[in-house]
Protein backbone atom coordinates (compact mmCIF):
# COMPACT_ATOMS: atom_id res chain seq x y z
CA UNK A 1 0.00 0.00 0.00
CA UNK A 2 2.47 2.54 0.91
CA UNK A 3 4.89 1.63 -2.61
CA UNK A 4 1.76 2.38 -4.42
CA UNK A 5 1.17 5.62 -2.81
CA UNK A 6 4.58 6.99 -3.00
CA UNK A 7 4.37 5.65 -6.78
CA UNK A 8 1.48 7.55 -7.59
CA UNK A 9 2.84 10.67 -5.42
CA UNK A 10 5.78 9.77 -7.86
CA UNK A 11 3.68 10.05 -11.09
CA UNK A 12 1.94 12.81 -9.88
CA UNK A 13 5.22 15.03 -9.45
CA UNK A 14 6.55 14.21 -13.29
CA UNK A 15 3.18 14.97 -14.38
CA UNK A 16 3.43 18.44 -12.76
CA UNK A 17 7.23 18.47 -14.11
CA UNK A 18 6.23 17.82 -16.88
CA UNK A 19 3.66 20.56 -17.27
CA UNK A 20 5.74 23.19 -15.69
CA UNK A 21 8.69 22.33 -18.50
CA UNK A 22 5.75 22.46 -21.28
CA UNK A 23 4.93 26.39 -19.78
CA UNK A 24 8.58 27.17 -20.18
CA UNK A 25 8.96 25.81 -23.28
CA UNK A 26 5.68 28.01 -24.39
CA UNK A 27 7.56 31.13 -22.35
CA UNK A 28 10.85 30.89 -24.35
CA UNK A 29 9.47 30.68 -27.67
CA UNK A 30 7.28 33.80 -26.99
CA UNK A 31 10.44 35.33 -26.08
CA UNK A 32 12.23 34.42 -28.68
CA UNK A 33 9.40 35.90 -31.10
CA UNK A 34 9.43 38.79 -29.19
CA UNK A 35 13.64 38.97 -29.71
CA UNK A 36 13.01 37.87 -33.32
CA UNK A 37 10.66 41.26 -33.83
CA UNK A 38 12.83 43.52 -32.45
CA UNK A 39 15.73 42.73 -34.49
CA UNK A 40 13.38 42.88 -37.43
CA UNK A 41 12.28 46.36 -36.26
CA UNK A 42 15.43 48.74 -35.74
CA UNK A 43 15.14 51.56 -33.50
CA UNK A 44 13.24 54.82 -34.92
CA UNK A 45 10.94 52.61 -37.18
CA UNK A 46 7.47 52.81 -37.94
CA UNK A 47 5.50 49.94 -36.43
CA UNK A 48 1.78 49.27 -37.48
CA UNK A 49 1.30 48.65 -33.24
CA UNK A 50 1.87 52.67 -32.71
CA UNK A 51 -2.20 53.53 -33.26
CA UNK A 52 -1.52 57.38 -34.55
CA UNK A 53 -0.38 57.11 -38.41
CA UNK A 54 1.17 60.74 -37.28
CA UNK A 55 4.58 59.33 -37.66
CA UNK A 56 4.46 57.59 -40.89
CA UNK A 57 2.61 60.01 -42.45
CA UNK A 58 5.51 62.40 -41.96
CA UNK A 59 8.09 60.13 -42.78
CA UNK A 60 6.10 58.87 -46.18
CA UNK A 61 5.28 62.61 -46.96
CA UNK A 62 8.74 63.37 -46.76
CA UNK A 63 10.08 60.20 -49.19
CA UNK A 64 7.26 61.20 -51.87
CA UNK A 65 8.49 64.60 -52.02
CA UNK A 66 11.83 63.37 -52.72
CA UNK A 67 10.89 60.72 -55.13
CA UNK A 68 8.34 63.21 -57.08
CA UNK A 69 11.66 65.56 -57.14
CA UNK A 70 13.76 62.53 -58.97
CA UNK A 71 11.00 60.47 -60.68
CA UNK A 72 9.00 62.40 -63.63
CA UNK A 73 9.40 62.50 -67.20
CA UNK A 74 10.29 59.04 -67.31
CA UNK A 75 9.01 56.79 -70.12
CA UNK A 76 8.32 52.68 -69.92
CA UNK A 77 7.06 50.24 -72.06
CA UNK A 78 3.88 48.75 -71.00
CA UNK A 79 2.26 45.48 -72.22
CA UNK A 80 -1.47 45.65 -71.36
CA UNK A 81 -3.75 42.50 -70.95
CA UNK A 82 -7.73 43.85 -71.50
CA UNK A 83 -10.33 40.72 -70.88
CA UNK A 84 -13.93 41.60 -70.84
CA UNK A 85 -16.05 38.89 -69.34
CA UNK A 86 -19.60 38.12 -68.47
CA UNK A 87 -21.32 35.26 -67.16
CA UNK A 88 -18.40 33.52 -67.05
CA UNK A 89 -17.56 33.94 -71.04
CA UNK A 90 -14.75 35.62 -72.71
CA UNK A 91 -16.30 38.72 -74.66
CA UNK A 92 -13.47 40.54 -75.57
CA UNK A 93 -9.73 40.67 -75.87
CA UNK A 94 -7.09 43.40 -76.22
CA UNK A 95 -3.56 43.04 -76.18
CA UNK A 96 -1.41 46.65 -76.58
CA UNK A 97 2.26 47.33 -76.10
CA UNK A 98 2.72 51.42 -75.88
CA UNK A 99 5.71 54.15 -74.71
CA UNK A 100 3.89 55.41 -71.67
CA UNK A 101 5.74 58.63 -70.45
CA UNK A 102 4.73 59.30 -66.68
CA UNK A 103 4.57 63.40 -66.26
CA UNK A 104 4.00 65.00 -62.51
CA UNK A 105 2.01 67.97 -62.94
CA UNK A 106 3.04 70.64 -59.78
CA UNK A 107 1.02 72.84 -60.74
CA UNK A 108 -2.26 70.55 -59.82
CA UNK A 109 -0.19 68.03 -57.51
CA UNK A 110 -1.44 65.60 -59.92
CA UNK A 111 -0.04 62.56 -62.24
CA UNK A 112 -0.65 62.37 -65.85
CA UNK A 113 0.32 59.50 -68.36
CA UNK A 114 0.08 59.76 -72.32
CA UNK A 115 0.42 56.04 -74.12
CA UNK A 116 1.99 56.32 -77.50
CA UNK A 117 0.53 52.70 -78.67
CA UNK A 118 2.72 51.25 -80.57
CA UNK A 119 1.05 48.09 -81.55
CA UNK A 120 -2.43 46.33 -81.07
CA UNK A 121 -2.80 42.68 -81.07
CA UNK A 122 0.20 42.37 -82.36
CA UNK A 123 -0.77 44.70 -85.35
CA UNK A 124 1.59 47.93 -85.68
CA UNK A 125 -0.70 51.46 -85.12
CA UNK A 126 -0.53 52.78 -88.81
CA UNK A 127 -1.88 56.18 -88.18
CA UNK A 128 0.56 56.51 -85.02
CA UNK A 129 3.12 59.34 -86.44
CA UNK A 130 -0.50 61.47 -88.20
CA UNK A 131 -1.76 61.32 -84.31
CA UNK A 132 1.25 62.52 -82.65
CA UNK A 133 1.51 65.00 -85.37
CA UNK A 134 -2.32 66.25 -84.70
CA UNK A 135 -1.48 66.50 -80.83
CA UNK A 136 2.01 67.95 -80.17
CA UNK A 137 2.72 69.31 -83.49
CA UNK A 138 -0.36 71.42 -85.15
CA UNK A 139 -1.56 72.88 -82.30
CA UNK A 140 -0.07 73.63 -78.72
CA UNK A 141 -1.10 70.33 -77.29
CA UNK A 142 -4.14 70.24 -74.90
CA UNK A 143 -3.96 68.49 -71.71
CA UNK A 144 -7.13 66.99 -71.84
CA UNK A 145 -6.82 65.65 -75.04
CA UNK A 146 -3.70 64.16 -74.43
CA UNK A 147 -5.53 62.40 -71.22
CA UNK A 148 -8.24 61.51 -74.20
CA UNK A 149 -6.43 59.87 -76.59
CA UNK A 150 -4.05 57.66 -74.27
CA UNK A 151 -7.80 55.60 -73.34
CA UNK A 152 -8.29 55.05 -77.42
CA UNK A 153 -7.64 51.48 -77.18
CA UNK A 154 -10.12 50.67 -73.70
CA UNK A 155 -12.34 48.15 -74.12
CA UNK A 156 -15.51 47.46 -72.16
CA UNK A 157 -18.32 50.77 -71.60
CA UNK A 158 -16.52 52.18 -68.56
CA UNK A 159 -14.95 55.14 -69.43
CA UNK A 160 -11.46 55.56 -67.41
CA UNK A 161 -8.40 57.98 -68.19
CA UNK A 162 -6.80 57.59 -64.54
CA UNK A 163 -5.56 54.63 -64.81
CA UNK A 164 -1.85 55.49 -64.10
CA UNK A 165 0.67 53.90 -61.83
CA UNK A 166 1.53 56.85 -60.00
CA UNK A 167 -1.50 58.03 -59.36
CA UNK A 168 -2.24 57.14 -55.64
CA UNK A 169 1.41 58.79 -54.48
CA UNK A 170 -0.43 62.04 -54.76
CA UNK A 171 -2.11 60.79 -51.68
CA UNK A 172 0.66 61.12 -49.66
CA UNK A 173 2.09 64.32 -50.59
CA UNK A 174 1.76 67.02 -47.27
CA UNK A 175 -0.48 69.12 -48.84
CA UNK A 176 -2.98 66.44 -50.16
CA UNK A 177 -2.95 64.37 -46.73
CA UNK A 178 -5.18 66.72 -44.98
CA UNK A 179 -7.96 65.75 -47.24
CA UNK A 180 -7.96 61.84 -46.45
CA UNK A 181 -8.23 59.87 -43.27
CA UNK A 182 -5.52 57.56 -42.39
CA UNK A 183 -5.77 54.55 -40.51
CA UNK A 184 -2.94 51.90 -39.17
CA UNK A 185 -3.55 48.37 -40.31
CA UNK A 186 -1.33 46.09 -39.17
CA UNK A 187 1.76 44.08 -40.48
CA UNK A 188 2.19 42.50 -44.11
CA UNK A 189 4.56 40.49 -46.39
CA UNK A 190 4.93 40.64 -49.49
CA UNK A 191 7.85 39.88 -52.40
CA UNK A 192 9.67 38.89 -49.10
CA UNK A 193 9.72 42.50 -47.16
CA UNK A 194 7.53 43.04 -44.00
CA UNK A 195 5.45 46.21 -44.87
CA UNK A 196 3.26 48.28 -42.66
CA UNK A 197 -0.30 48.68 -44.10
CA UNK A 198 -1.65 52.12 -44.02
CA UNK A 199 -5.48 52.69 -45.50
CA UNK A 200 -7.10 55.73 -46.30
CA UNK A 201 -10.54 57.22 -47.12
CA UNK A 202 -11.02 60.57 -48.78
CA UNK A 203 -12.86 63.35 -47.24
CA UNK A 204 -12.59 66.40 -48.66
CA UNK A 205 -13.42 68.06 -51.80
CA UNK A 206 -12.09 68.64 -54.56
CA UNK A 207 -11.38 65.15 -54.66
CA UNK A 208 -8.11 63.60 -56.52
CA UNK A 209 -10.76 61.86 -59.56
CA UNK A 210 -13.51 64.03 -60.79
CA UNK A 211 -16.15 63.93 -63.76
CA UNK A 212 -16.85 67.53 -64.34
CA UNK A 213 -17.83 69.03 -61.02
CA UNK A 214 -18.47 65.46 -59.77
CA UNK A 215 -16.34 64.57 -56.70
CA UNK A 216 -15.34 60.57 -56.63
CA UNK A 217 -14.29 59.62 -52.91
CA UNK A 218 -11.93 57.12 -53.02
CA UNK A 219 -10.25 54.02 -50.51
CA UNK A 220 -7.59 52.33 -50.38
CA UNK A 221 -3.95 51.43 -48.98
CA UNK A 222 -0.33 51.58 -48.92
CA UNK A 223 2.03 49.37 -48.31
CA UNK A 224 4.94 50.96 -47.10
CA UNK A 225 8.62 49.72 -45.96
CA UNK A 226 8.86 50.50 -42.31
CA UNK A 227 12.56 51.94 -42.27
CA UNK A 228 12.12 54.59 -44.31
CA UNK A 229 8.45 54.98 -45.42
CA UNK A 230 8.89 54.38 -48.91
CA UNK A 231 5.77 52.79 -51.44
CA UNK A 232 5.93 49.42 -51.88
CA UNK A 233 2.26 48.59 -53.24
CA UNK A 234 -0.41 51.05 -53.51
CA UNK A 235 -4.68 50.12 -53.81
CA UNK A 236 -6.86 52.92 -54.99
CA UNK A 237 -10.72 52.11 -55.27
CA UNK A 238 -13.38 54.46 -56.62
CA UNK A 239 -17.05 54.17 -56.81
CA UNK A 240 -18.88 50.75 -55.49
CA UNK A 241 -21.91 49.85 -53.34
CA UNK A 242 -22.50 53.34 -51.43
CA UNK A 243 -22.45 55.34 -54.72
CA UNK A 244 -24.37 53.27 -57.01
CA UNK A 245 -21.27 53.47 -59.70
CA UNK A 246 -19.03 50.81 -61.10
CA UNK A 247 -16.57 50.15 -59.08
CA UNK A 248 -12.88 50.35 -60.21
CA UNK A 249 -10.00 48.93 -58.02
CA UNK A 250 -6.60 49.90 -59.16
CA UNK A 251 -3.40 47.59 -57.68
CA UNK A 252 0.50 49.02 -58.10
CA UNK A 253 3.58 46.79 -57.36
CA UNK A 254 6.75 48.67 -56.90
CA UNK A 255 10.52 47.42 -56.99
CA UNK A 256 13.85 48.85 -57.11
CA UNK A 257 15.28 49.69 -60.68
CA UNK A 258 19.28 49.50 -59.56
CA UNK A 259 20.13 51.59 -62.70
CA UNK A 260 17.76 54.21 -61.90
CA UNK A 261 17.64 53.61 -58.29
CA UNK A 262 14.46 54.03 -57.67
CA UNK A 263 11.29 52.33 -56.64
CA UNK A 264 9.58 52.15 -59.95
CA UNK A 265 5.72 51.30 -60.96
CA UNK A 266 6.35 46.95 -62.44
CA UNK A 267 2.88 45.97 -62.19
CA UNK A 268 -0.93 47.45 -62.45
CA UNK A 269 -3.82 45.35 -62.14
CA UNK A 270 -7.20 47.31 -63.30
CA UNK A 271 -10.69 45.59 -62.21
CA UNK A 272 -13.83 47.62 -63.05
CA UNK A 273 -17.56 45.96 -61.92
CA UNK A 274 -20.85 46.38 -60.61
CA UNK A 275 -21.01 45.52 -57.08
CA UNK A 276 -24.94 46.04 -56.26
CA UNK A 277 -25.82 44.23 -59.54
CA UNK A 278 -28.83 41.43 -58.73
CA UNK A 279 -27.09 39.18 -60.75
CA UNK A 280 -23.31 39.35 -60.23
CA UNK A 281 -22.45 36.45 -62.18
CA UNK A 282 -23.93 37.67 -65.38
CA UNK A 283 -22.92 41.06 -64.57
CA UNK A 284 -19.87 42.39 -67.04
CA UNK A 285 -15.89 42.63 -65.51
CA UNK A 286 -13.14 43.94 -66.72
CA UNK A 287 -9.68 42.79 -65.88
CA UNK A 288 -6.68 44.26 -67.12
CA UNK A 289 -3.03 43.67 -66.36
CA UNK A 290 0.01 46.26 -67.45
CA UNK A 291 3.82 45.60 -67.11
CA UNK A 292 6.30 47.97 -67.06
CA UNK A 293 9.83 47.64 -68.23
CA UNK A 294 12.29 49.43 -70.28
CA UNK A 295 12.31 52.66 -67.87
CA UNK A 296 14.36 55.69 -69.38
CA UNK A 297 14.48 59.68 -68.70
CA UNK A 298 12.19 61.68 -71.58
CA UNK A 299 14.32 64.30 -74.04
CA UNK A 300 12.91 66.10 -76.63
CA UNK A 301 14.72 67.42 -79.88
CA UNK A 302 12.96 69.98 -81.68
CA UNK A 303 13.08 73.50 -83.25
CA UNK A 304 12.46 76.04 -81.49
CA UNK A 305 10.16 77.85 -83.70
CA UNK A 306 7.90 74.86 -83.20
CA UNK A 307 4.61 75.06 -80.96
CA UNK A 308 6.23 71.43 -78.78
CA UNK A 309 8.92 73.85 -78.16
CA UNK A 310 7.31 76.44 -76.50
Amino acid sequence: MRGRYFSNCQAQRISQIAQWTAALKRVFQHMAAAAWLLAVWPAGTVQAEDGDPARVLQQSGAWVEAYQARFSNYVAVEDHLQKLTQNSRLKQMRKTRADVLLVRLEAEDAWVAFRDVLDVDGQPVRDREERLRRLFLESPADLQRVIEESARYNIGGVRRNFNVPTLALSILAPKMQGRFKFRLDGLEKGDGVRAVKLDFTETGSPTLIRTGDKDHFATGAFWLHPDDGSVLQTRLVVGGETTGQVRAAITVRYRLDKTIGLLLPVEMRETYDDPKSLYPAFSPVLSCVATYSGYRRFEVASETSTPAAR
